[in-house]
């Protein structure tokens, strides 16, 4: 064989070599690479738990216990026997609309559903609707005496 046949068979082998410890540098780092991102993933879930926990005490409100929370709610509406609105500012409804811990505190809060005004309907095509809304509004009264208003 002719020099330069040797020389290009070992360039060859030398550039297969390079290419092997090239691919074998690339799944090294793949591999590194895999196990940083499930190391990220678990750092931003940790990050986040953290947060959760810090952005619990932006409401003071949150830190109370949910019986101090319904008392505050029951001081909110008219006193009974007055009847509050059936929606709006003064509704135990208003309540429900703030966060979901204030919904779950006043849907449970048979107090702030004992009074009642029913309003006379002009339309009677709207008469499901009421009906079904004082009845949601009576289940939740649960056992208290009531003030009904006609």
């Amino acid at each position: 064989m002719s020099s330069a046949r040797v020389a290009d068979r070992a360039r060859i082998t030398e550039i297969e070599g390079e290419i092997a410890e090239i691919g074998g540098e690339i799944e090294s780092l793949s591999e590194r690479l895999s196990h940083l991102r499930l190391s990220v993933q678990a750092l931003r879930s940790e990050k986040a738990n953290i947060q959760e926990r810090l952005s619990s005490y932006d409401d003071p409100a949150s830190i109370l216990p949910a019986e101090i929370v319904s008392e505050i709610f029951v001081h909110v509406l008219p006193a009974y026997p007055i009847c509050p609105p059936l929606a709006g500012k003064s509704s135990p409804t208003q309540l429900t609309h703030i966060c979901r811990q204030w919904r779950e505190i006043a849907m449970s809060t048979p107090l702030l559903w004992r009074a009642i005004r029913i309003p006379f309907l002009h339309d009677e095509s709207r008469a499901s609707d009421l009906v079904f809304f004082v009845e949601t509004w009576l289940r939740r009264s649960g056992s208290c005496p009531l003030s009904i208003d006609i």
